[in-house]
C-alpha cells in the first residue's frame, strides 16, 4: 500500500519515542513514499501547519 508519513516536529509522541520508530518503519513499511515532520508542527498538524500539510497530500494523491 502506498503509504505517506506526516507528523509535527514538535509532536511530544514523537520527540519522546525518538528516531528508533521512525527508522524501523522506513525497513519495515515495503512502499514508503516519504517520512516528512513538519516544522513548527506538534500532534494536530492539520489545525496547526495545513499550509504545508495539504500541498503534501496533493502531491502524493497526484503520484498514486
Amino acid at each position: 500500500v502506498p503509504t505517506l508519513f506526516v507528523g509535527g516536529q514538535e509532536d511530544p509522541v514523537i520527540k519522546m519515542a525518538g528516531d528508533e520508530p521512525l527508522d524501523r518503519m522506513r525497513e519495515k513499511v515495503k512502499d514508503l513514499r516519504a517520512v516528512e515532520l513538519l516544522p513548527g508542527a506538534g500532534h494536530f498538524i492539520q489545525q496547526e501547519r495545513h499550509d504545508l500539510l495539504n500541498p503534501l497530500l496533493l502531491r502524493f494523491l497526484r503520484e498514486l
